[in-house]
């Protein structure tokens, strides 16, 4: 199947972001309309245009640029802004919001979803030590369960930069993390993955989080 460039549209970006939704694919345009952005959604077999989801707050850029698949439902990461929209209409159901807001720190660089659980980071800047965060939301309401603050308390810290949830367990990596190599008189530039617990049960209660060593 070949997913055909939606009509009236000129600078489409049709990137590698798309979601399948049981028979349906979701396609994000983050370039639509001057990177205002948009969301497309295809019928598999066909190809069929079936509806078009606007970027559903004015002034913000790229909506469609970072979108997953929820429980039948779609989280979308954009501009600052994560929502849940709803898997049949588009509609939002939800917005996700950050309990530690700053001006150095982007909300929603990167997103993960399992189960019941969405995994949100707020990426540093590098003008603040240690200002980044992870933040885990129940999908269901909304409610912030729990949160992380960067263990690296560096100013060119990168804490947040991809992170991907897989049986419980959260992976949060910080590329730009240094250790001092004697042999060579300097901090060598090295990276790390950060290893969480954070996993919600059948009764939406998220256990403990704890970093591994």
């Amino acid at each position: 199947m070949s997913i055909p460039v939606a009509p009236t549209t000129r600078d489409i970006v049709l990137r590698q972001k798309y979601v399948l939704l049981g028979a349906e694919v979701w396609v994000g345009d983050p370039g639509y309309s001057s990177n205002t952005g948009r969301i497309y959604v295809f019928n598999v077999y066909s190809g069929a245009l079936l509806r078009t989801i606007e970027n559903p707050v004015p002034g913000t850029l790229k909506f469609g640029d970072r979108i997953f698949a929820c429980n039948g439902n779609i989280v979308a990461s954009w501009s600052e802004k994560v929502c849940l929209l709803d898997g049949q209409t588009g509609a939002v159901v939800r917005y996700f919001s950050e309990s530690n807001p700053s001006l150095d720190s982007t909300f929603g660089h990167d997103v993960a979803v399992e189960g019941a659980t969405v995994y949100v980071t707020s990426f540093p800047h590098g003008h603040i030590p240690g200002n980044a965060w992870l933040y885990a939301f129940n999908s269901k309401t909304g409610a912030l369960m729990g949160s992380v603050n960067n263990p690296n308390l560096v100013v060119e810290s990168q804490f947040g930069l991809c992170v991907r949830a897989i049986n419980g367990t959260v992976f949060v990596s910080d590329p730009s993390y240094k250790v001092w190599v004697p042999s060579i008189g300097r901090d060598e530039q090295i990276g790390r993955v950060y290893k969480f617990q954070g996993f919600v049960t059948s009764a939406d209660a998220d256990d403990t989080w704890q970093v591994y060593e």
